[in-house]
């Protein structure tokens, strides 16, 4: 059965909860089947240490059980808040480590030092999911917005519990070779025992003036030359409830592509186009976001959460052409990050009339979700609405369509933030 928790509904605990409960359910599901289990993790921040003990009692108390833990760049720093890094200095068998490949540093000019810098970064692990994998099949996953941290539980957020079925079977299947995918990559990952050498190699060379967004630098850096994305066969996504996508870039890579799985990249679907018309196109984070949006026909409403939102970014333009041809919005911003985003939004919407209603919230706005109520329709993920999402950042997004139980779900938290929020 798949669910959803939500901190305006259920509390900030209940993300943490969710995932302690299936690490659990795991370890007894693998003693009553005889199953060998696996937890697959992918992690942006990590810094519960809750679930990290969790994590170690399971593999104490489940027969040859193991965990695979893929983090971010920035959860394998020394210094970091992140059990990343801990979890990896148990050096057991069972628990292995690998850290996304990353070089985001820059020599800042007036303290003569090098920096961390977002700008610097060639894309982060964005994902936050935990697969339970029994006899290499993924039965489970746990996903959402929710940073495994303290931070997450304050914030506004959505945490789903999918559960193999004939619906989400693909979708399962799919994020086990993304995760497959980055983990067997050494050009996109490496084991975190690795990683403080190569930051070290890094900064060295920033300090000696080498600037790490050159393609040629960052070569010489990985020391082989930019690697080519293998291709596979495309294959047309039809008739399913629930579409993944993916994004992702290597490093010293041009361009971006629809995932480190080539299976995953090579997918397509019959994309609706703003003429009406549909015509073959990639399966990416934007275009099941303008897959969605252009469904919803007149009259009918769109619900929008969303931390960073770019007006640049396409689904910014889809959401103003549904406003245009009758469709009612009402958009939730984070207060701060997306304070500037919000206020030109309204600006579009008083100048031409439109049927938006924007509002900002003071809690912290994580979620990054799109729902049409009359259409039994969500998009939700960890893909904010920028082009860097989509262009730089290993990130995901569902399409759940034809989904009345998950579209009330959504729809609900969204009332409920609604109505706690001052409205202009």
């Amino acid at each position: 059965m798949n669910k959803a928790v939500f901190t305006s509904i259920d509390g900030g605990t209940a993300h943490r909860a969710l995932i302690l409960q299936e690490i659990e359910n795991a370890s007894v599901q693998s003693w009553h089947s005889g199953r060998r289990a696996r937890l697959d993790i992918m992690c942006f921040a990590f810094t519960d240490k809750t679930i990290a003990k969790a994590l170690i009692t399971f593999l104490d108390t489940t027969p040859q059980a193991h965990v695979r833990i893929l983090a971010d760049w920035g959860q394998g720093a020394k210094a970091s808040a992140s059990v990343v890094r801990y979890l990896a200095d148990l050096d057991r068998d069972d628990l292995t480590v690998r850290i996304k490949a990353d070089a985001p540093y820059f020599r800042d000019p007036e303290i003569g030092e090098v920096r961390w810098g977002y700008l610097q970064s060639q894309g982060m692990l964005h994902h936050k999911t935990l697969g339970v994998v029994l006899q290499g099949v993924t039965e489970r996953m746990v996903l959402g917005s929710f940073n495994w941290s303290n931070r997450g539980s304050r914030a506004y957020e959505n945490t789903l519990l999918l559960e193999r079925s004939d619906d989400t079977a693909a979708t399962l299947d799919a994020f086990t070779d993304e995760l497959d995918a980055l983990w067997d990559c050494d050009d996109a990952t490496m084991p975190i025992t690795l990683s403080s050498a190569f930051a070290e190699r890094a900064r060295d060379m920033v300090s000696k003036g080498a600037d790490l967004t050159d393609k040629t630098t960052l070569e010489e850096l990985r020391g082989h030359p930019e690697k080519s994305f293998v291709t596979a066969a495309s294959q047309m996504i039809e008739h399913c409830n629930i579409v993944p996508a993916f994004s992702g870039r290597y490093m010293a890579a041009t361009q971006p592509h629809y995932g480190f799985s080539p299976r995953n990249a090579a997918k397509k679907l019959d994309l609706l186009r703003p003429s009406g018309t549909r015509k073959p196109a990639p399966v990416t984070i934007n275009s099941i976001a303008l897959e969605a949006i252009r469904s919803v026909p007149s009259g009918h409403r769109i619900d929008v959460a969303m931390y960073a939102m770019s007006p640049r970014a396409p689904e910014f333009t889809a959401l103003l052409e549904a406003a245009q041809r009758g469709c009612k919005l009402r958009v939730l911003l984070d207060g701060t990050l997306s304070k500037d985003t919000a206020q030109r939004l309204a600006r579009h919407a008083n100048q031409k009339d439109l049927p938006i209603e924007i509002c900002t919230t003071n809690r912290r706005m994580h979620q990054k979700y799109i729902v049409a109520p009359m259409d039994d329709t969500v998009v939700t993920g960890t893909a904010n609405m920028t082009e860097d999402a989509a262009a730089r950042h290993a990130d995901h997004r569902l399409l759940f369509r034809n989904s009345p139980e998950m579209t009330a779900a959504f729809a609900q938290d969204f009332q409920t933030i609604w109505q706690r929020v001052d409205h202009p």
